[in-house]
């Protein structure tokens, strides 16, 4: 294209009155790629921006709680990548001490077999405080249970579950 443009400015010298058009297109087209250079830098400001925003405790409990609904073991564990941390722990009444994303993901397989169509709602964010938060939580209508969170850096480190 540059060659093009390279070419067709020179014919353009030769013919004075086409030179000012072919001069207008080049300024045009150097204010596009300008445009499209300026755009290009703001979507990657504003991705950076979205990484280093604190993210709301209900926002990360809301996607916790998605993990659990995702019925696609891989989708789930790429949402695990940004929800919790590398070594986070979990415990409930029947897993004790469960570390990293594969342990958690494979209690969350056997538990979607069993559930069947069921999902996990947020009840009520009970308090957040000290990187800590107490929430409630519906699996259906009838099971609801309590989860304590610790988060560290916007992500989830550790959840101690209880059943009702």
């Amino acid at each position: 294209m540059a060659i093009a443009l390279i070419s067709a400015l020179v014919w353009a010298r030769s013919r004075s009155r086409r030179l000012v058009v072919w001069s207008l297109t080049l300024d045009s087209l150097q204010s596009w790629f300008n445009l499209r250079r300026a755009i290009s830098t703001r979507r990657v400001e504003m991705k950076r921006q979205a990484r280093s925003r604190p993210v709301s405790t209900t926002d990360v409990i809301l996607a916790y709680l998605d993990i659990w609904n995702e019925r696609d073991a891989a989708a789930r564990r790429e949402l695990m990548k940004s929800v919790f941390t590398e070594d986070s722990l979990y415990t409930d009444p029947h897993n004790a001490g469960l570390r990293g994303h594969a342990e958690l993901s494979e209690v969350i397989d056997r538990a979607r077999q069993s559930f069947g169509d069921l999902e996990f709602t947020l009840g009520t964010v009970i308090g957040a405080h000290h990187d800590r938060a107490l929430f409630t939580w519906k699996l259906g209508t009838a099971t609801t249970g309590y989860d304590v969170v610790e988060f560290t850096g916007g992500r989830i480190r550790s959840v101690v579950g209880f059943f009702t």
